[in-house]
């Protein structure tokens, strides 16, 4: 069985609540990744 050690990346790439679309889309671009979790300024999960 596969475990999501395995397939996620350390340290997790994480972008802000207010952060601007286009800022998103370029750290999904730089990071070659399709999805990001998004945090509060406490750095909770949205």
């Amino acid at each position: 069985m596969t475990t999501v050690r395995e397939i996620m990346t350390a340290p997790v790439v994480v972008v802000q609540a207010d952060d601007a679309v286009v800022r998103i889309a370029a750290v999904l671009d730089q990071h070659r990744i399709s999805a990001v979790p998004v945090v509060d300024s406490d750095g909770g999960v949205v």
